[in-house]
């Protein structure tokens, strides 16, 4: 369930301004490159940063979050009509979605207070990855 701060479009439109600086996001990309992916899943995307980074560094992205205000920004983004954007959770992810790589940057975490929660999301993720992935 998305946090009631993401989906007031007023609210969601505040997160990138106050996270303006993501240079977080490099080691995320050089894993992308490292690992050879071409293929990534970021699970809570939220506003798309990296999943529009990502995309406009080629790689196919696929968008996961459960705040439609937030992917209403993160598609207006640079590269945002390359990503293919889900709103939901990792029980609503779809069974075609596959990845060599997948990504929940570490200012997501935090958001899953239950182990039911925790466990939902590493299996989503597990199941996505490619045998290697």
């Amino acid at each position: 369930m998305a946090d009631a701060h993401y989906t007031n479009p007023r609210l969601a439109a505040l997160y990138d301004p106050f996270d303006a600086d993501r240079s977080d996001l490099d080691v995320y990309a050089a894993m992308a490159a490292e690992f050879g992916a071409t293929r990534v899943l970021d699970i809570s995307c939220g506003t798309g940063t990296l999943a529009c980074l990502l995309a406009g560094r080629g790689y196919e992205v696929t968008g996961l979050d459960p705040a439609g205000a937030e992917l209403d920004i993160a598609r207006a983004k640079p590269h945002g009509d390359r990503v293919r954007w889900i709103c939901g959770t990792a029980a609503d992810l779809p069974a075609d979605v596959r990845a060599d790589l997948v990504t929940m940057t570490g200012n997501v975490a935090q958001v899953f207070l239950r182990d039911d929660e925790w466990a939902e999301v590493t299996s989503a993720a597990y199941r996505t990855l490619r045998p290697g992935g």
